[in-house]
Formats: C-alpha cells, structure tokens, sequence
C-alpha cells in the first residue's frame, strides 16, 4: 500500500506541477499583453498631447497675430475719430450749432413701449 500512495502522490504531485505551469504560462501571456496594451496607451496619449501643443501653440500664434492687427487698426480708428470729432465740434461751434434735440417725454414713452413688446415677444419665443 505504501507503494500504491507514493504513485498517487508523485502522480498528484506532477499533475499540480502541470496545473501550476500553465497557471504561469497564462499569468505570463495576461501580464505581457496588458503591458504591451498599456506601452501602445502611452505613446498614444503622447501623440496626443503632442497634437494638442500644436494646436495651442498655433492658436495662441493665431490670437496674437489678430490682437496685434486689431491694436493697430483700433488706434488708427481712434486717431481718425478723435481728428473728425474736433473737426466737426469746430464746425458747430464756428456755425453757432447746439447740441442735437432730445427726446420729448411722450416719445421716450412710446420707446419705453415698444421696446418692453420687443423684449415680451423675444422671452415668450425662448419659452420664459
């Protein structure tokens, strides 16, 4: 009978170290496949971020270039009507103009009603 447990045994044994060898192997292929996946996550998202640095630094190229174009043209704007606004204040004071007619009560009222009907109809249209 001892001769009979020690076959069983060894049998038992190798069978667990077979089971236990392809437990490895599988534990291998899981480990190197999800590290493979994660290298290919890494350098996609470093492509990405990649890409995103030269949207944002051509936008901000972009931003610049047009604020510059802007501060330019509104400080010729300024220039230009500063010149017209002093051109036409000697105008009227050389003519002995006044200052233009304001608005009567009744036509301040008429404004006030119409622009509350605007306002109504564009609440009413958003569904306030």
């Amino acid at each position: 009978m001892d001769m009979a447990k020690k076959t069983s045994r060894r049998t038992k044994g190798s069978h667990d170290g077979q089971r236990l060898g392809e437990f490895a192997e599988d534990l291998g292929r899981f480990l190197g496949t999800t590290q493979a996946r994660a290298k290919s996550w890494m350098k996609q998202r470093e492509a990405i971020a990649e890409q995103l640095v030269t949207v944002r630094d051509t936008a901000s190229r972009l931003l610049n270039e047009l604020s510059d174009t802007a501060t330019g043209a509104a400080s010729r704007r300024r220039k230009k009507g500063a010149r017209k606004l002093i051109a036409n204040a000697k105008k009227a004071a050389a003519s002995g103009a006044t200052r233009a007619r304001k608005f009567t009560r009744a036509q301040r009222l008429a404004q006030s009603r119409r622009m509350k009907a605007y306002w109504a109809k564009v609440r009413k249209a958003k569904g306030r």
